[in-house]
């Protein structure tokens, strides 16, 4: 589980998860969208941007499950 660093999913794509877990066998830096098991925001005022903009970047970058968690 790493918190809050980015996520490389290609040369111009490079959100920051709150949180995603990967493989102990990858480092930070080598994980990319398909190595990604689960991706988690957590939203306050951002939930409308993580359910549309963010959940489509991540579905297309292979990224296998992407949780929002809206805190209000």
């Amino acid at each position: 589980i790493m918190p809050g660093t980015t996520l490389r999913l290609g040369p111009h794509d490079g959100p920051s998860p709150d949180w995603y877990v990967f493989s102990a066998e990858l480092k930070t830096g080598e994980v990319r969208g398909p190595d990604a098991l689960l991706c988690i925001e957590q939203s306050d005022t951002s939930l409308r941007r993580d359910l549309r903009l963010k959940a489509d970047l991540y579905s297309r970058f292979g990224v296998r499950e992407y949780w929002v968690i809206d805190v209000k």
